[in-house]
């Protein structure tokens, strides 16, 4: 796992699918790595290595910072969101939580709500990125179990063939998180369809 800040801020789109791409080059020693790139049916891009073994990378940025993951073992999927800037898209994270979650919400001052929230959120996002499907799984499936003031913690959970372990953390100004997901023989349910809610 690599982090990194960018100088300026602005649009990081490009940028940092640049930056991953050279990452990756300079680990494996490649000049193309395009070439190496496949895509999964949800468009998740993935290498295959000239050994026929697969490796995994992941990645997520804001205006200033820019987080990948890099796996051969499992699919990773990572997450980062500043806590400082207005995030647009606060009412649809509300809508992503459990019932549980957002009784918690109500328990905490108004001061400590949002960045209670965007702690909840890297963690869901960087697990939809583990499994490769993104955001469409059922988000309210999980429920998150913290410390409020604990700022890194790790996770364990099943969700359909996989097994997830990851860690999220804060910095001084943004949470982040990164999910590894271990594809298990006996499953534990339909994806998104296990009975009760998973717990982490």
């Amino acid at each position: 796992m690599i982090w990194g800040r960018k100088e300026t801020e602005g649009k990081t789109g490009i940028w940092s699918k640049e930056w991953i791409y050279s990452m990756v080059a300079c680990y494996y020693g490649k000049q193309n790595i395009q070439k190496l790139i496949q895509r999964t049916k949800w468009n998740k891009p993935f290498l295959v290595l000239d050994n026929g073994k697969q490796a995994y990378f992941n990645y997520s940025h804001t205006k200033k910072y820019l987080l990948a993951g890099f796996s051969e073992d499992a699919d990773v999927g990572v997450d980062i969101e500043e806590i400082k800037r207005g995030h647009r898209s606060v009412n649809l994270i509300t809508e992503c939580l459990a019932s549980e979650e957002r009784k918690y919400m109500k328990t905490l001052d108004k001061s400590k709500q949002r960045e209670a929230l965007l702690k909840i959120w890297v963690q869901k996002e960087a697990i939809g990125k583990a499994l490769g499907i993104g955001l469409i799984y059922d988000t309210s499936s999980f429920v998150a179990r913290y410390k409020a003031d604990v700022h890194r913690e790790s996770f364990q959970i099943a969700f359909g063939n996989r097994e997830l372990i990851g860690q999220v953390w804060r910095e001084d100004d943004f949470w982040a998180c990164v999910t590894q997901a271990y594809r298990i023989k006996q499953k534990t349910g339909a994806l998104g369809k296990e009975k009760g809610r998973q717990e982490y």
